[in-house]
């Protein structure tokens, strides 16, 4: 979609809550005209990717929030960029030609997916003929005339070997669950981020419960005058080991220079009483755990620079 103008709301990872995307587009100005949510002065929606997979029992408004967003999109009043849950998702769904799928069926795997397919229940086809193929066309990235948008981690020489390509490319989605294929680490690393080992006989439980040994790294934070296991952690964990992080694993930071253009990441459901700050003067994360009880929040795009606190909008009343 050409750049109709350079006034952007960007908005974090929803997981299905559409009792936090609509009443957010409300406040942000969007009114439905009979075909979609439009902006009376021409803004356009972006969004950050992981629009389904609602955690636990929270309210599932699934089928809402894609039909809403997928209708922007159409009518070109939104972009939305892919996160790692609608790749996991249509790799889930994707046979292998073995007998499996690309994405195994665990017990761990489909608890992820668990949310979007009972949103599906009574809609069987609509999964399969509609969604499925609507994620293959989404972009892994936004690189548009101001600002970038990436859903965890903009990595200058994967960026480049994704630069046009969809999961509609059927080579590329099955190379992409070939461990350590060009593809894999791409796409591994563009949705899912920088992560690195925890120390010996450390580990942690993500917020699926599950046990982990690596943690996500501030990848855009080269320069961090103490690269301690604790204040690298991303989101910041004060319960992380003081450490000093690998010097190999330092070296291997990617940066993001102040002097490139703002870029927008989600994918880090940060804590939800974070507080409402930039990541650094040209990086800001929205995702502050809407899943669950955070807020769902977009930062207001007006050419203005550096990022400010000021500019981001949740969905509460307050």
């Amino acid at each position: 979609m050409r750049e109709k103008t350079n006034q952007y709301d960007i908005i974090g990872d929803v997981h299905g809550r559409w009792d936090k995307l609509e009443p957010l587009l409300t406040k942000l100005g969007y009114q439905h005209n009979g075909q979609c949510h439009a902006h009376r002065e021409g803004r356009i929606a972006l969004f950050l990717g992981d629009l389904i997979d609602p955690k636990g029992n929270s309210p599932n408004g699934t089928r809402e929030v894609l039909h809403a967003v997928k209708s922007m999109c159409d009518a070109e009043q939104a972009q939305c960029i892919l996160g790692n849950h609608e790749y996991n998702l249509v790799a889930y769904h994707t046979p292998d030609q073995q007998g499996g799928f690309l994405r195994p069926h665990s017990e761990k795997n489909g608890r992820m997916h668990a949310g979007t397919h009972a949103a599906f229940e009574e809609h069987h086809n609509e999964l399969s003929e509609i969604w499925l193929p609507w994620f293959k066309t989404l972009p892994f990235y936004l690189d548009l005339s101001e600002l970038r948008l990436v859903h965890a981690c903009w990595h200058p020489e994967y960026v480049s070997i994704l630069k046009g390509k969809t999961l509609g490319d059927d080579a590329l989605l099955r190379e992409s669950v070939v461990k350590d294929s060009p593809a894999y680490e791409a796409i591994e690393t563009v949705l899912k981020g920088v992560e690195a080992p925890m120390p010996q006989g450390h580990y942690f439980h993500d917020n699926q419960g599950n046990k982990r040994t690596e943690f996500r790294v501030r990848w855009w934070d080269k320069e961090a005058t103490s690269p301690t296991v604790r204040n690298m952690v991303f989101p910041k964990d004060e319960s992380f080991p003081d450490t000093p992080m690998c010097q190999e694993d330092v070296d291997a930071l990617i940066g993001y220079s102040h002097s490139e253009k703002p870029v927008f990441i989600g994918h880090y459901y940060k804590p939800a009483d974070s507080p409402m700050e930039m990541e650094s003067p040209n990086l800001c994360c929205a995702d502050f755990s809407a899943a669950n009880g955070g807020p769902l929040v977009a930062y207001r795009w007006n050419s203005t620079k550096p990022l400010s606190p000021e500019h981001l909008i949740t969905h509460t009343t307050d």
